[in-house]
This record gives C-alpha cells, sequence and structure tokens, in this order.
C-alpha cells in the first residue's frame, strides 16, 4: 500500500515535471519565432526603403540584409537617408 502511494506520488510529480518543461520549451519557441519574424520583417522593409531609394537591389547587397542583426540594419538605416550612393549605405565602418 506505501508502495503504491509512494509510486503515485513519484508519477504525479514527473507529470508535472514533464509537463513545466513542455510549457517552457513552447515558450521559448514561441519567443524565437517572434524574433525570427521580427527580423525577417524589418529585413523587407528595410529592402523595400533601399528599392525606394536607389532603385532596384543587387542580390550581394540582398543576402547582406538578410542576414544582418537588428543593430546592422540600424545602422545602416541611419546612413539610408543620407548616403550619396548605395555603397555608402553598405560601407564597413
Amino acid at each position: 500500500m506505501l508502495s503504491e502511494n509512494i509510486d503515485i506520488i513519484i508519477s504525479e510529480g514527473v507529470k508535472k515535471g514533464v509537463e513545466k518543461a513542455m510549457e517552457k520549451a513552447v515558450q521559448k519557441g514561441l519567443e524565437q519565432g517572434l524574433e525570427q519574424g521580427e527580423k525577417r520583417g524589418n529585413a523587407a522593409m528595410f529592402k523595400a526603403l533601399v528599392a525606394i531609394r536607389f532603385g532596384s537591389v543587387p542580390d550581394h547587397i540582398v543576402a547582406q540584409i538578410d542576414t544582418a542583426s537588428a543593430d546592422q540594419l540600424l545602422k545602416w538605416g541611419e546612413r539610408l537617408f543620407v548616403a550619396s550612393t548605395l555603397e555608402d549605405v553598405f560601407r564597413q565602418n
């Protein structure tokens, strides 16, 4: 009888632990999905702005934008409206 109660308690504890772990995993997945979606949206908006400002966007620039961090997009965005050329926007410094 005592052994059965212990087994039930352990089983319920394991179940609760698994449920908590699953909840955390789902939450983390949602957060990562939102971050990726935001990054893609920012990149898409920036590509549109570059195209409006300079015309068509070369493939190598599209690749740079798609792999850029949020900080890098912000730096380029600050340059976008003052740069004379597309190359000025994407310079390394």
